[in-house]
């Protein structure tokens, strides 16, 4: 493993109480620059679907021609996917440069405050934003870590930014009910900004309507601004018929595959086009419609439905929550062609019953199995999941993945099933490492 790659895996977690003090500090020499005042920073939060939509927004800017960095988390395969410049990732000398620059400011910064302590996302953000400002993007595509409020990405928030879903998550970090999460994800932005949402619960609508007006930020609601007209999903694509206002786009074929991406795709093209109109006026509606068109076509974000084998078929999805997994489920019944053997298996402290739930209808057969990083005991999963099993339905224990890919391979092939990868990042990650022949050890998970 890289040596500057290690080093940022080890080190701790979350820092000593909220961070932002510390994030002002790292970005402090940023901040007195032309290039902070100038760039245009987009701030996207949500419980899921905001990788995705990180990915559509700084893809479209980038088929606009224009220079956009993006910075994103969890990393699936490699740390250098987190940063990346119109879809290019840092390259290891210039994560190295960086990460050493953010240690030194580390260490002046303890010699003033020596009981402070950093955490790993507020040094990652920090390496994301000099290294954007060294390269003078013109845009750059913030999604947060955890929450709004006190997220690292906040240092560097202005007018714009979209909250694509809320559900109970971090509970002892965010609040305890959907509505305190939801105000602590809005918090994102300043008074004066503009935060496009996605499809959220209704009610949802008269709370973050009343917070919106109380923190004077403008609430979009990206499902009034944006209709899908019709959408059909074909094997490892999607074909979309959407309508922004008097912006048409007639079979947009997109590479992101699932109905839970319709949601995500017209809150990217809302926020954009808003963009556009108040910042980049110059840029035609015709040129818009094109940069929609060539994004979608040409993105590939990873793990989310991916078909990464044809013989057998076998889908992988890092999705690793109850909705995700319920929107997962949804989207594959609408491209199954075969009987499916599910391999499920999730990660610790995950309430297995409630995952199995989300995914149980779509197996005709089941592998309960684990992932070597931080999954749940295999027998414990597969105790719960037998329980809520049919009879009829076979499934089988095989706690090592590295066994269970296999064999799932060969049942598959045999019985003329296809498969899919379920209920962990870490499973379907190590699955599709499996699938191609890769080592397991060179999976740097965070």
């Amino acid at each position: 493993m890289n040596a500057t790659i290690q080093h940022l895996l080890q080190l701790p977690k979350y820092g000593k109480g909220i961070g932002l003090h510390r994030m002002d500090f790292l970005t402090a020499s940023l901040q007195s620059t032309d290039w902070w005042q100038r760039v245009i920073p987009i701030n996207i939060v949500g419980t899921d679907g905001k990788g995705s939509t990180t990915a559509i927004v700084s893809s479209i800017f980038t088929a606009l021609g224009l220079k956009c960095g993006r910075y994103t988390s969890p990393h699936l395969f490699r740390f250098n996917e987190r940063i990346a410049i119109n879809d290019i990732e840092i390259c290891d000398a210039d994560l190295e440069y960086y990460s050493n620059h953010i240690s030194q400011l580390c260490e002046q910064y303890r010699t003033q405050y020596p009981h402070e302590e950093f955490g790993a996302f507020e040094i990652f953000t920090a390496i994301a934003l000099h290294y954007f400002h060294a390269h003078r993007v013109q845009i750059v595509v913030l999604e947060a870590g955890i929450g709004g409020r006190y997220d690292s990405t906040r240092i560097l928030s202005r007018q714009w930014g979209a909250l694509t879903s809320v559900s109970l998550e971090h509970t002892q970090l965010l609040g305890n009910s959907i509505t305190e999460i939801a105000y602590d994800k809005m918090d994102i932005l300043p008074a004066g900004g503009n935060l496009v949402v996605g499809n959220l619960s209704p009610a949802l609508s008269l709370p973050m309507a009343t917070y919106a007006r109380l923190k004077g930020v403008q609430l979009i609601l990206a499902s009034e601004a944006c209709h899908t007209l019709s959408y059909n999903l074909i094997d490892n694509q999607m074909i979309v018929d959407v309508q922004l206002g008097a912006l048409h786009w007639k079979r947009l074929i997109s590479k992101l595959v699932g109905v839970h991406q319709l949601s995500n795709l017209q809150v990217a093209i809302t926020l954009c086009w808003q963009i556009i109109q108040d910042e980049l006026p110059t840029i035609p509606s015709e040129r818009f419609i094109e940069a929609v068109q060539q994004a979608m076509a040409n993105i590939r974000w990873r793990g989310r439905l991916e078909k990464i084998s044809t013989q057998p078929t076998i889908y992988i999805d890092v999705g690793h929550t109850a909705d995700a997994l319920h929107h997962l489920k949804v989207s594959y019944l609408k491209i199954k062609n075969a009987e499916t053997l599910l391999v499920f298996g999730v990660s610790e402290g995950r309430n297995v019953e409630q995952l199995f739930r989300m995914v149980s209808m779509v197996a005709d057969e089941i592998i309960v199995t684990t992932a070597s990083h931080r999954g749940a005991m295999a027998k414990e999963v597969f105790n719960i999941v037998r329980a809520s099993t049919p009879k009829n339905i076979p499934i089988a224990l095989i706690p090592d993945l590295q066994d269970a890919v296999p064999i799932a391979q060969k049942k598959a092939i045999e019985n003329k099933q296809e498969i899919l990868v379920a209920g962990s990042l870490f499973l379907a990650i190590e699955a599709q490492t499996i699938t191609t022949g890769g080592q397991l050890a060179g999976l740097n998970f965070f």
